[in-house]
């Protein structure tokens, strides 16, 4: 029987700034994965495993007093 062995390390970290009351500043970056393995379809068949790195930027508001006219519903 052919064994499968992967010992992948993930991890999130995260920072935000309260620029002021009404508004939030943030960043992230993190690692995925998705395991490998051995096929049941086809004997002896393998596919690798995945990995995936994420950066995300981005800012969160209180539209109508942060100083913005208008809103959104996103």
């Amino acid at each position: 029987m052919e064994r499968f062995s992967d010992n992948p390390v993930i991890y999130d970290a995260k920072l935000s700034w309260q620029l002021d009351p009404h508004v939030l500043a943030y960043a992230k970056y993190g690692t995925g994965y998705r395991a490998g393995g051995i096929g049941f379809r086809a004997a002896g068949t393998r596919f690798n495993s995945e990995r995936d790195r994420a950066i995300e930027v981005g800012a969160k508001a209180d539209m109508n007093r942060a100083g913005f006219a208008g809103g959104s519903n996103s």
